[in-house]
């Protein structure tokens, strides 16, 4: 099946009331009957279209998602796919999606949260990323920081516009390039050992009153494993670093969190790896995905965190259950402005989360046209097509716009097909 000519929340599909293309899935489907990945793919725009409201919001309401017991799993994993598909490459979209499968809550009910929204940061074109933040920072700096590093209200001026016209460009220029690693620091089995053995001086759940400053890096304990250093090279002359990237980590550091302004630190010297685990490493946790959520909302406008496979639920302890549903209630107050937190459940799962969460957006994940009666000539369900219009329609009916779509393709094989193909026609108008 053919893909979409615009991307997902496009102005082109936007001028049609439609948040994506109803009948043209966007997700790896192969195997399935046009039929079932139409019906698969409205229901990420259900979530898609309600998630774009939301991150518009200036606070998010959380978003709660009920898979139908009676279709199998396999329907839901579909839209899902699709939803976690959309990542920072997505302009129309622009928010940052963060997967947390229940299981990975043994790595920490907060750290959990943190360490997933940390890999997508550094992971999503982290010099746009960076870029914007600048951008931003330079544009209303801080006067006594700029007075402490040297740099001029000018030169800070003349910097902010160069990052807002070549974002990937003047990144580049001040942080370095998108590597994993870089040349001459430490590689990937380095960077791992080494943020393995400070991650294993922390405490996984601490209290929010115990938590402690990140002024001072965590540090590898004394027994830790050693960590292969580079081969010795001629010691070079010291590096004066220049006052714009002294002020850019100054002010991360004072303004955001001390542990991302070592990420930045980690970034320009070893590369993205580092980035992503140094981000990780803090003792406050909180704070940390607080601070994050901050900073990935330089460039995004909410990041997005799903959770999902709540199966082995009721296997849990009651005190560790009402444990977690703390923990998340918590996470929603520390992204108030900055996040959109997302739940996949079972109709009868996750009765004490749910209970924090009264006020959320319900979706319901029915597929409910693969359930019905197909039409023989059809091949499906009538009720599909308007099922479709309405899943990626950005109000919840019938686009206005699209009315007389079903007659201006006449029925047949390929039909699904060619109402997706005229969808991308009368977008591409709009775009004229």
């Amino acid at each position: 099946m053919d893909r979409p000519a615009f991307e997902i929340a496009s102005a082109e599909y936007r001028a049609l009331g439609l948040i994506q293309n109803p009948f043209l899935p966007t997700s790896d489907t192969e195997g399935l009957e046009d039929p079932a990945q139409v019906a698969c793919h409205s229901e990420s725009g259900r979530l898609l279209s309600v998630l774009d409201c939301e991150a518009d919001a200036e606070k998010a309401r959380p978003l709660w998602i009920t898979k139908a017991e009676q279709i199998p799993d396999y329907y839901t994993r579909i839209p899902l796919s699709e939803v976690l598909g959309i990542s920072g490459e997505n302009r129309g979209m622009n928010v940052l999606i963060a997967y947390v499968p229940f299981f990975m809550m043994r790595s920490g009910r907060i750290r959990s949260a943190l360490n997933m929204v940390a890999e997508r940061i550094a992971g999503n074109e982290f010099g746009l990323t960076v870029a914007a933040y600048a951008a931003a920072v330079l544009s209303d700096p801080d006067p006594a920081l700029l007075a402490s590093t040297g740099l001029s209200p000018e030169e800070a001026s003349e910097l902010a516009a160069r990052f807002v016209a070549n974002p990937a460009e003047t990144a580049e220029e001040v942080f370095g390039s998108e590597e994993p690693t870089r040349e001459g620091g430490p590689d990937t089995d380095a960077v791992v050992k080494g943020s393995a053995a400070r991650i294993g001086e922390l405490e996984i759940d601490p209290d929010t009153v115990e938590e402690e400053s990140d002024a001072l890096a965590v540090a590898a304990p004394d027994d830790a494993p050693e960590v292969e250093e580079p081969e010795p090279v001629e010691e070079p002359e010291p590096v004066v670093e220049p006052p714009h990237l002294v002020y850019l980590r100054e002010y991360a550091a004072v303004h955001l969190s001390p542990v991302i302004a070592r990420a930045l630190k980690a970034y320009t010297d070893a590369g993205v790896y580092a980035l992503g685990q140094e981000f990780k490493i803090t003792r406050g946790p909180r704070k940390t995905l607080a601070a994050l959520g901050k900073f990935a909302t330089y460039r995004f406008r909410k990041v997005v965190i799903v959770y999902d496979q709540f199966d082995a639920w009721f296997n849990a302890p009651a005190e560790l259950r009402a444990n977690i549903a703390g923990a998340l209630a918590e996470i929603r107050m520390l992204l108030g402005k900055t996040g959109v937190l997302t739940f996949l459940a079972a109709s009868q799962e996750l009765e004490e989360i749910r209970d924090q969460f009264m006020g959320a957006h319900q979706i319901e994940w029915t597929v409910a046209p693969l359930l019905e009666e197909e039409d023989p000539e059809l091949g499906f369900a009538p009720s599909l097509i308007e099922f479709a219009l309405k899943g990626a329609s950005l109000t919840g009916d019938v686009p206005e716009s699209l009315a007389d779509l079903l007659d201006a393709v006449e029925p047949g094989e390929g039909y699904l097909n060619r109402l997706g193909i005229e969808v991308d026609r009368r977008a591409a108008l709009t775009a004229g």
